[in-house]
C-alpha cells in the first residue's frame, strides 16, 4: 500500500508507475492529487481530507473492515464523474488454531 499525502510531482508518477509494473499496489491518496495521478492498473482509495480518521478507514478498507460505496462527484483527471466500486464488509475470525478443530 502506498499512501500518498502530497502533490504528485513527475518523479512521484514516475515511480508510481514503476512499482505498478511489478507489484501489486494500492494506492491511498487525498485532496486534489487525484487528478494528477498517472493511468494505472491498480485500487485507488481517494478521501477528500488528509487526518487519522481518512487513514484509518483507507487501511479498513483495504482489509475489509468496512465497505466501499462512494462515487466521485465530479470528474478528477482521468477518472470520471460516478467512478467507484462497492465493496463489502468482511466478518473475519480470529482464533487460536485449537479452537478451529
Amino acid at each position: 500500500m502506498i499512501r500518498i499525502h502530497t502533490n504528485i510531482t513527475p518523479t512521484l508518477a514516475g515511480f508510481l508507475k514503476d512499482m505498478n509494473s511489478n507489484r501489486q499496489t494500492v494506492i491511498s491518496l487525498n485532496g486534489a492529487s487525484l487528478s494528477a495521478l498517472p493511468d494505472l492498473q491498480t485500487p485507488v482509495i481517494w478521501h477528500q481530507e488528509n487526518n487519522t480518521t481518512t487513514a484509518a478507514a483507507a487501511a479498513q478498507l483495504i482489509y475489509g473492515g468496512i465497505a466501499a460505496t462512494g462515487r466521485l462527484t465530479a470528474a478528477e483527471g482521468h477518472f470520471a464523474k460516478g467512478a467507484g466500486i462497492n465493496t463489502k464488509k468482511q466478518d473475519w475470525v480470529t482464533a487460536h488454531p485449537k479452537r478451529l478443530d
